[in-house]
């Protein structure tokens, strides 16, 4: 345990270093910082009307959108999923007089370290107690089967329409529904 911790200070000494020795301030990587950069343009020309401290809604845009800045949603979906602020998000981060950086998870080691947020490594004390235990069944032989659903055109055009009918009878426990290779129960 002492010696991991001695190697964690390292590697957050060694990035922090690295880090600062490349000479860039900046904030933001910079693929997401061209990310931004180009969504500022595009988002020239959006209203923002102010709902209270940290909701407002959009227009002007494809269609109105409503930000929260302090959940970090918008509702084109592009805010949630990227974690990097979509075109109606930046006019509202700007009309806050807010710093878009600020409002991105994608921040540089650097500027994580300087933030002082809190470490991975942080793990909860119930966490840390639970005991895990061995899965009850051991892992199918052979290569995993396929489990994906059939779209409709895959159903149409399928020609194994009389296997369908048939059903499948697992030889270790005798039930039907599902072969060996997917049988979950105990050994």
């Amino acid at each position: 345990m002492q010696r991991s911790l001695a190697c964690l200070d390292w590697e957050i000494d060694f990035r922090l270093d690295r880090a600062m020795g490349d000479g860039d301030t900046n904030p933001l990587t910079a693929k997401v910082e061209r990310k931004i950069d180009r969504r500022i343009v595009k988002a020239k020309g959006i209203q923002v009307y102010k709902v209270d401290n940290f909701r407002s809604v959009v227009k002007g845009y494809i269609y109105d959108c409503h930000v929260d800045l302090e959940r970090r949603t918008c509702t084109c979906g592009k805010y949630d999923i990227g974690k990097i602020p979509c075109r109606p998000a930046i006019p509202a981060i700007y009309s806050r007089g807010m710093e878009v950086w600020k409002c991105t998870d994608l921040l540089t080691p650097y500027t994580t370290l300087q933030r002082g947020e809190p470490p991975m490594q942080n793990v909860p004390a119930e966490v840390k107690l639970a005991k895990v235990l061995p899965p009850k069944t051991r892992k199918s032989v052979g290569r995993p089967i396929k489990r994906r659903y059939e779209s409709v055109e895959d159903k149409i055009k399928s020609s194994q329409g009389s296997r369908k009918n048939k059903k499948h009878k697992c030889s270790r426990c005798g039930t039907e529904g599902h072969k060996r290779g997917t049988c979950d129960l105990p050994i």
